[in-house]
């Protein structure tokens, strides 16, 4: 495709849409360089070529420079002030430099012009969310799932209801995101979350059971499973879990905890010490390892 479009051009250097095309396919190939040359080409034959001004400003944020970005992204904005996509895209570049108010001001501008775009209202709702202002990104999520029901939506307000304590309602969202999406692990895993902190350790053993099944390459599972088997009494399958989550994430402090403390459930305190050790070892400012493995040694 990148050589017809070229031959195009070379044919026609007057056509736009060939410019702009062969630097989509470059920037698709994260040529961007050579994607940032076609777009400023494209927009000398015509200034006012909007898709080539934002995609210009994807192109240049991905070369790392973001003052040029948000000027290619401010001329589509005002090329064509209706279109959320320029407003989203220099809100990313305002947040990767840490710019918390004029990135919040553009996902709240882009939300306000795209009322009915699901996506939209989910990105001011994730940056709110990012912000610790959970209560407001819960309305952007509503607004999201009004217009499309669909898991992450429900995924992601689970996650505010989580964050603000309120288990039952996260456990709810994660519940209906299942519902949807009957394969989503990150799902089952924050279920699995809610219903330990909940008390409900054999319902979080089995959604940790089935995160596991659907991703067993996340740390995260094993070691909450583990703790799980712990509460039920079966410290040997704990410290099975355990281990391969340290297997998984070498340095896991957490997963060393859990180790200790089933070696310890089943008599074996030398190991449970050297666990405590290599925890240590790896995490040495982690107050609980320090202050189990003094249990441990005073005993």
């Amino acid at each position: 495709a990148e050589y017809a479009l070229g031959q195009a051009i070379q044919f026609n250097p007057g056509y736009v849409s060939a410019w702009v095309n062969r630097a989509t396919v470059r920037a698709t190939r994260r040529n961007f360089k050579g994607a940032a040359s076609d777009y400023r080409a494209a927009l000398e034959r015509d200034p006012d070529h909007v898709v080539a001004w934002c995609s210009l400003g994807s192109s240049l944020h991905e070369l790392g420079l973001p003052a040029e970005a948000i000027q290619a992204y401010t001329r589509a904005h005002e090329l064509r002030p209706s279109w959320t996509l320029p407003l989203t895209l220099r809100a990313k570049v305002h947040r990767a430099k840490g710019r918390v108010e004029p990135a919040l001001a553009d996902y709240v501008a882009a939300a306000r012009l795209g009322p009915r775009e699901a996506a939209t209202q989910g990105e001011l709702g994730l940056y709110l969310a990012e912000l610790e202002r959970h209560a407001e990104a819960i309305r952007a999520f509503d607004r999201m799932i009004a217009l499309e029901p669909l898991a992450p939506a429900y995924f992601f307000r689970g996650n505010s209801y989580a964050s603000l304590g309120r288990k039952q309602e996260a456990l709810a969202d994660y519940e209906r995101a299942l519902a949807v999406d009957p394969n989503h692990y990150q799902a089952h895993l924050n279920r699995g979350y809610t219903l330990s902190d909940l008390g409900r350790a054999r319902e979080a053993r089995a959604a940790f059971d089935r995160t596991i099944t659907l991703q067993p390459g996340l740390p995260e599972a094993w070691c909450n499973r583990s703790l799980t088997r712990l509460e039920e009494g079966d410290a040997e399958g704990a410290a099975l879990d355990a281990l391969e989550a340290i297997r998984l994430r070498p340095g896991y402090g957490n997963a060393y905890k859990n180790l200790a403390m089933a070696r310890q459930k089943l008599g074996d305190l030398d190991g449970a010490r050297a666990a405590y050790d290599a925890g240590l070892e790896a995490n040495p400012r982690s107050e609980s390892l320090l202050v189990l493995r003094g249990d441990l040694r005073a005993k």
